[in-house]
């Protein structure tokens, strides 16, 4: 049967909403950390904006990867459309991170990370996404035995694995 127009266009009705409200989000983010005012955020300022899921701020290494990314105009700092985009993007990477954190520890296994990796369409074998996840991760809690990755590491292997395959 032929797809019902005004369901198929509601659920785009839906995308479309969703993604001004992330448009309105992310505005008023910016302006409440553009603290000097100048249609610009610092690393310093993105840093004081980005949070991991335990409320700690993003490292910044981490911080420096979204803005070469995303910040296009001038070295350092993102204005005000990049840091939309970084928005959005770092929002859907978030819901990916959450999902893939089974356990709600807040960070994510090698597994898990392999797991995140084929949702977001990169379908490299587990010792590539191994050795990727090695070079992020970090030991948080001495009592496990391995390595974890937060969110914000997370972040910057995406960055770098968008960087390579681009």
């Amino acid at each position: 049967p032929p797809a019902d127009p005004a369901r198929s266009r509601s659920s785009l009705d839906d995308g479309d909403q969703r993604d001004a409200v992330d448009s309105q989000i992310a505005t008023q983010l910016f302006h409440n950390h553009d603290v000097k005012q100048r249609g610009r955020l610092t690393a310093e300022e993105l840093q004081n904006l980005l949070q991991n899921d335990d409320n700690t701020h993003f490292c910044i290494s981490s911080v420096d990867s979204l803005i070469n990314l995303f910040g296009a105009s001038r070295f350092g700092t993102v204005n005000h459309g990049e840091f939309v985009s970084l928005y959005k993007r770092v929002k859907k990477w978030r819901k990916i991170y959450v999902d893939n954190d089974i356990n709600g520890s807040f960070t994510i296994s090698a597994s898990e990370f392999h797991n995140s990796l084929q949702e977001l369409g990169y379908l490299v074998p587990f010792d590539v996404s191994e050795n990727l996840f090695d070079q992020y991760a970090e030991f948080i809690d001495p009592a496990e035995n391995g390595k974890e990755l937060k969110f914000d590491r997370f972040v910057e292997a995406l960055v770098w694995l968008m960087r390579l395959t681009k």
